[in-house]
C-alpha cells in the first residue's frame, strides 16, 4: 500500500497540467457570410475564415463563397466588416478574401505528426466561433472526392456545417490546415472523419490568388493509371503510360512510388504533389522497374 501511494505521489507530482488553448487565437478567426440573393442561398449560408496574411486578407472555401464576390465578415469582438473576393479555386476549394482593415494574423504551425491533439475553430450552424479538439487521424488524404487537389489532414475533432474555412490549429494555436469538408457520406451529422486541407497547400494557393488572383496550377507531363496487381509487376505506384518524349528518363510502364519524398499509391497523389508545386518547379520522382528504384529531377512544364 505505501508503494502504491509513493507510485500515485511521483505521478501526481511529475504530470503536467493540460494546455489550453490561447484565447487570442479566436481573433484570427472569423464568421463568413456570403453576399449572395436569397433565392440563392444555400442550406450553409455562414461559413469560416481565417486571417492568413497581413493586410486584411482572409481564406476561407470556396463553397462558402459560391458565386458571391463579397462577403460580411464577422469578428469575435463582434464587429462586421465587408470583404472583397480576391480570388477563389474550386480544384482545391480554397478562395481568399480582403478587408480594408488590418487583422491579426493567425501564428503558422507545421506538418504535425498523427496523434498530435489538434483543434477546429469555426462558425457552427451560424452561432460564432467555437471550438472542438481531438487529434490528427491521418496525414496526405487525396482522392476522397471531396477536390480535384487534395492534400488534406483527416481529423476526429468535431467539424459541423458552417466550420468549413475555419482553421485547424495545434494546441499552442498554430495553423496547420483550413477546414474543408465533413464525410458523412449521406447525413450531415459528425461521425468523426473531417478533413483540412494542409497549410502548405492553403500557402502555396492563397499566395498565388493574393499575388495573381489566380492559383497557378502546375502540370504533370505523363499520363498515369491505378497499379493493377494482377499485371503489373511493380509493387505499389501509379503506371507511366505511352506515348513518352524521345528524351524521357522514363519507360512506359515505370512505377513512380514517390514525388518530392511524398509516397504515390494512386493518380490523387500525383495530383497533390504537383499541386504543391508552381510551373517551371524541378520535381524530384522515384520510379521502380524490373525491381530497380530509379531517381530523376525533371522541371515541369511553364
Amino acid at each position: 500500500m505505501a508503494a502504491f501511494l509513493i507510485f500515485v505521489a511521483a505521478f501526481v507530482i511529475s504530470a503536467q497540467p493540460a494546455q489550453a488553448l490561447p484565447e487570442e487565437v479566436l481573433n484570427s478567426i472569423v464568421a463568413v457570410v456570403p453576399d449572395l440573393p436569397i433565392r440563392q442561398r444555400l442550406k450553409e449560408p455562414e461559413g469560416s475564415g481565417v486571417v492568413l496574411f497581413t493586410g486584411g486578407y482572409v481564406a476561407t472555401a470556396a463553397h462558402v463563397m459560391g458565386p458571391a464576390t463579397t462577403a460580411r465578415l464577422r469578428l469575435q469582438d463582434g464587429r462586421q466588416i465587408t470583404a472583397g473576393l480576391v480570388g477563389s479555386d474550386t480544384a482545391t476549394d480554397i478562395a481568399l478574401l480582403k478587408a480594408d482593415i488590418d487583422l491579426p494574423v493567425i501564428g503558422m504551425g507545421t506538418v504535425p505528426a498523427l496523434a498530435t491533439p489538434v483543434c477546429a475553430i469555426g462558425n457552427p450552424f451560424g452561432l460564432g466561433n467555437s471550438v472542438s479538439c481531438g487529434v490528427v487521424s491521418a496525414l496526405r488524404r487525396t482522392g476522397t472526392g471531396f477536390n480535384q487537389i487534395e492534400d488534406f489532414i483527416q481529423t476526429d475533432a468535431t467539424v459541423n456545417p458552417g466550420m468549413s474555412g475555419g482553421a485547424l490549429v495545434t494546441a499552442d494555436g498554430k495553423l496547420v490546415g483550413i477546414v474543408t469538408a465533413i464525410f458523412t457520406k449521406d447525413s450531415d451529422a459528425n461521425i468523426g472523419v473531417n478533413f483540412a486541407s494542409s497549410l502548405d497547400l492553403l500557402l502555396r494557393v492563397a499566395t498565388d490568388l493574393r499575388d495573381y488572383g489566380a492559383y497557378r496550377q502546375a502540370a504533370f507531363p505523363f499520363r498515369v493509371r491505378r497499379l493493377n496487381t494482377e499485371q503489373d509487376k511493380a509493387p505499389f505506384g501509379v503506371i507511366l503510360l505511352p506515348p513518352l518524349p524521345e528524351t524521357s528518363p522514363f519507360r512506359p510502364g515505370d512505377a513512380i512510388i514517390e514525388i518530392d519524398r511524398r509516397p504515390i499509391r494512386k493518380p490523387a497523389d500525383v495530383a497533390s504533389a504537383i499541386g504543391l508545386r508552381r510551373p517551371g518547379d524541378p520535381v524530384e520522382v522515384v520510379t521502380e522497374r524490373a525491381g530497380q528504384t530509379i531517381t530523376q529531377i525533371i522541371e515541369l512544364p511553364k
